[in-house]
C-alpha cells in the first residue's frame, strides 16, 4: 500500500477502485491505492485534505490504471489501450517521424513503444 494519506483521502481513493477497471489488469486494490497516492503526493502534498479528495475524485482512474498496466507490459490492457487511443498513437507517430508512411507504421503497438524508447533514449 501507498503512503498514508488521511482516513478520508484513503477513503476516497478506495471508493475509486470499483469505476478504474483495475481488477481487470490484475491491480489489487493496495496497488490501485499506490498508484493514487503517488499522484496525490507529487501533485497535492501542500493542499488541505479536501483539496486531496477533490483531486482523487477528478483523476480519471480509469485511464491512469490503463496507462499503468500497459506500463506493466499486461496484454489485457494493450488490447484496451491500442484500440481506444489508435488514432491519437497515428498522430503522434506520424508528428514525431515525420511523415505518414513511418507515422502509420510506429502506430502499431510494439513500433510506437520502440519509438517512444527510441526518444527517450536521445
Amino acid at each position: 500500500m501507498g503512503p498514508t494519506l488521511g482516513t478520508v483521502v484513503d477513503g476516497a481513493i478506495a471508493r475509486r477502485y470499483g469505476e478504474s477497471g483495475a481488477e481487470s489488469y490484475g491491480i489489487t486494490a493496495e496497488h490501485f491505492h499506490g498508484i493514487v497516492a503517488a499522484v496525490v503526493v507529487r501533485y497535492a502534498a501542500h493542499l488541505s485534505q479536501a483539496e486531496r479528495v477533490e483531486l482523487v475524485a477528478s483523476l480519471r482512474v480509469e485511464e491512469l490504471v490503463l496507462a499503468r498496466a500497459c506500463s506493466a507490459g499486461i496484454e489485457a490492457a494493450w488490447d484496451v489501450f491500442i484500440p481506444r487511443f489508435r488514432a491519437a498513437l497515428h498522430a503522434t507517430a506520424c508528428r514525431l517521424t515525420g511523415d505518414e508512411a513511418s507515422g502509420r507504421d510506429h502506430g502499431r503497438r510494439r513500433n510506437f513503444v520502440e519509438l517512444m524508447s527510441e526518444l527517450r533514449s536521445t
